[in-house]
């Protein structure tokens, strides 16, 4: 049981019991004693309340896994591809005709903006391995997969 249960917990069944006893001995005086476990009571579920919407807030900002995927695309023999993220080398994805999807696992310490580089080295059917460096910012709000895309220059991206 956490922290905030028990609060809950402790903030439901204080108030009660001082309720239920006063009641059972049928005592008329001792207001105040009552007054204290019902304040006491609330504040354990207030503080509940903030302990439950703190950890919820913790768990979106992470850290959390992040995968990146990528496949061989159309005149591809294979591709390579560094990933570095905010400066420093997170994975590497290799594709090619007996493995045409990659996937890579990160662990990303926040959600929000990342800086990205990408160090590809690709070879085209007829044609010598090319290498291309491309980068840019990648909004990473939640665990959803990141995708490599390529435009027509053969620069590569990576987006939702």
């Amino acid at each position: 049981m956490t922290g905030e249960w028990i609060f809950l917990l402790v903030g439901v069944v204080l108030p009660l019991i001082a309720v239920l006893t006063a009641r059972a001995r049928g005592l008329r005086r001792g207001l105040a004693p009552r007054i204290a476990a019902a304040a006491t009571g609330l504040l354990c579920v207030a503080a509940a309340v903030m302990l439950m919407t703190s950890a919820a807030a913790d768990s979106r900002s992470g850290p959390f896994s992040v995968a990146i995927t990528d496949q061989l695309g159309p005149g591809q023999l294979s591709e390579r591809i560094r990933v570095l993220l905010d400066g420093r080398g997170v994975g590497l994805l290799e594709v090619n005709r007996r493995m045409p999807r990659s996937r890579v696992m990160l662990a990303v310490a926040h959600a929000g903006r990342h800086r990205y580089e990408l160090q590809v080295t690709r070879r085209m059917a007829g044609g010598k391995p090319v290498e291309v460096t491309s980068g840019g910012q990648v909004d990473v709000a939640d665990a959803r997969p990141l995708v490599l895309y390529a435009d027509e220059t053969g620069r590569t991206y990576l987006g939702h």
